[in-house]
């Protein structure tokens, strides 16, 4: 309800009000002023206003509940009209917040629908450039795939001509290897025997080694020798100085006995050089065919890659590789051997410069 309707509602209940105690009012002046007119009724009279007066207050108590009732309604109502009025101020405020955010949302709307025209434009228009420029990067690409494609049916054609060159010189590439193969075979067989004779001179060096050892147990006993003869000469000497009478006597013998250990040390003493001479001139044997041995391998060797350098560049470094691959042990065994040599050679030295230093008596004897 609106207060318009509230405000009808009351006037109403007013002028009802009014018009009910307007009649009650003419009621009681009436029957004031009818009642000395009508004195010869005076005993119905009084019955008629007392009856009267019982209705009057009960109306008028009826009126004055109905009045409260009413004023307690008039409040309710008005309590609503009040909360009805704050809604309605509310709901007023509300409507008015939404129509204002409905106009902006409307201008907000038609903003986005001039950008969105303004954006459909443009799109438009990139879109008709990137085509045309798609278009033309479609035809340059066309034009380079079609030189592509000549430019690739002559490199094709390159390549087949390449191609039979290549399978003949792969032809002739086996050949090589195959004669290749036939020549590694031949060094091969060539190293074999190479190995065999470095096992032979190396079974010499071992028998030389052997020897060396009985020279040395000879030297020995020889030292062992020496020194009982030097011992017994010293007891010659004593017995010869406590046996002064018979002194001549003495040293005949001991010059008879000194003869025979000389000569016992001349035989030793030549037997020894013997031997030291017959092991110097195997030892000189042994490094003369060493040498030998080391020359014709070399020499073979620089005529492997003499006859390999003439060959083409390919097969020459499989040649080469292979070559040095089956000659490298056989160096290392060279050399073992020259240091063996070498070793063999200083030990000897060692023995007859420890013969000079210790023994010098063998050399005199010599010299006599």
């Amino acid at each position: 309800m609106g207060p318009n309707n509230v405000t009808v509602e009351r006037n109403a209940s007013s002028k009802s009000e009014r018009i009910f105690t307007s009649n009650s009012l003419d009621q009681s002046s009436s029957s004031q002023s009818s009642s000395p007119s009508s004195g010869y009724l005076s005993y119905h009279c009084d019955d008629l206003v007392n009856d009267q007066n019982s209705l009057e207050d009960n109306l008028y108590h009826q009126l004055n509940e109905k009045i409260e009732i009413l004023q307690q309604q008039i409040t309710i109502l008005e309590e609503n009209q009040s909360l009805n009025d704050e809604k309605y101020r509310r709901v007023k405020q509300d409507n008015n917040s939404l129509l204002n955010k409905i106009h902006a949302l409307e201008d907000q709307l038609r903003d986005l629908e001039v950008q969105g025209e303004e954006w459909r434009r443009e799109e438009e228009k990139m879109l008709k450039t990137a085509m045309a420029r798609q278009d033309r990067e479609k035809s340059d690409q066309c034009d380079q795939l079609k030189a592509q494609i000549y430019s690739l049916q002559r490199e094709l054609l390159e390549v087949r001509s390449d191609t039979l060159k290549h399978l003949t010189l792969v032809e002739k590439l086996k050949e090589e290897k195959r004669h290749l193969k036939e020549q590694l075979k031949c060094k091969d067989d060539e190293l074999e025997e190479l190995k065999s004779d470095l096992i032979k001179s190396r079974d010499m060096n071992k028998r030389l080694k052997d020897e060396e050892k009985v020279n040395l147990k000879m030297i020995e006993v020889l030292s062992l020798e020496l020194e009982e003869t030097r011992c017994q000469q010293q007891q010659n000497q004593q017995h010869s100085q406590f046996q002064a009478n018979d002194l001549t006597n003495k040293r005949k013998l001991s010059g008879g006995v000194g003869g025979l250990g000389e000569t016992k040390e001349v035989k030793l003493f030549l037997e020894f050089k013997e031997e030291v001479k017959k092991l110097k001139e195997e030892n000189r044997n042994l490094r003369e065919a060493n040498e030998e041995l080391e020359a014709q391998i070399l020499a073979n060797h620089l005529e492997e890659g003499r006859s390999l350098l003439r060959e083409e560049e390919a097969a020459s470094s499989l040649a080469e590789e292979l070559n040095n691959l089956s000659l490298e042990p056989l160096r290392i065994a060279l050399r073992e051997q020259k240091e063996c040599n070498k070793k063999l050679r200083a030990y000897i030295d060692g023995i007859l410069l420890n013969i000079v230093e210790n023994y010098p008596q063998l050399l005199e004897v010599k010299k006599k």
